[in-house]
């Protein structure tokens, strides 16, 4: 006990000596001896980009171990939550009235992060984007859904990249690339189209039949691994950039 008293001590004089000298804010000083994070960003719509105020944004802990109180967006779109540094969560957004509810993927974060943004898809444009994918129109509280992009940093798809979808638990029902020359094996699918113009909607699309963890794996013109919580009536977005 006495050891770990020393050692907060010792974090409260340097993260004072940090503040006074203006390298540090006294709300980054509490999320040092406290180990919180702060995660902001802003919610927009997919198609307008416009900003989204009245959205409910929860930190879920898959785990259930924690939970955090839930934030709501501003006229503006941006909202701010705090929360455990280095356990793994993922950010619900939910607005009832218009949107479908979607996921951010699933991750732990050593510290703050100002940049965690997402765009809602309408009820209407996220069955339009599933029947062009898959020639029906679902009941999208019926299915978990995953919404998978690989971009360049100019935001056109790349080509020549594999995407898998690996789930434990054999939930995945299918998977396709949308509007793309790709090939689709089980969890699998190879994109070969090029250009931003090829698609509307994600480059990957998956749907599940029960809650699944899923591991989302991309090879080809660069490699890349997250991981994505995807619940039943909800979509998981999760993004790739090069």
């Amino acid at each position: 006990m006495w050891m770990y008293k020393k050692a907060m001590a010792l974090i409260v004089v340097v993260g004072l000596g940090f503040f006074l000298s203006g390298c540090i804010t006294s709300d980054e000083i509490a999320n040092i001896i406290l180990g919180e994070a702060t995660i902001s960003g802003v919610v927009t719509d997919d198609a307008t980009g416009s900003a989204i105020d009245g959205v409910t944004v929860t930190a879920i802990d898959p785990s259930g171990a924690r939970t955090y109180p839930a934030v709501t967006s501003d006229a503006a779109g941006h909202y701010s939550i705090t929360i455990n540094r280095d356990t793994p969560v993922y950010f619900r957004f939910q607005e009832n009235s218009t949107y479908v509810t979607m996921n951010s993927r699933l991750d732990s974060y050593a510290g703050d992060v100002s940049d965690m943004d997402m765009a809602l898809y309408t009820t209407s444009r996220a069955q339009d984007v599933i029947t062009q994918a898959f020639a029906f129109n679902p009941s999208l509280v019926s299915w978990g859904w995953l919404f998978v992009d690989v971009v360049l940093s100019n935001g056109d798809d790349s080509s020549g990249i594999t995407i898998t979808a690996d789930d434990s638990g054999g939930a995945l029902v299918d998977a396709t690339a949308t509007l793309c020359d790709g090939t689709n094996s089980g969890d699998t699918v190879t994109i070969a189209c090029s250009g931003s113009n090829l698609r509307d909607g994600p480059m990957y699309i998956a749907y599940y039949n029960q809650d699944a963890d899923i591991t989302v794996t991309i090879s080809g013109a660069r490699s890349g691994e997250q991981q994505a919580a995807v619940r039943m009536g909800q979509i998981t977005y999760i993004k790739f950039q090069l």
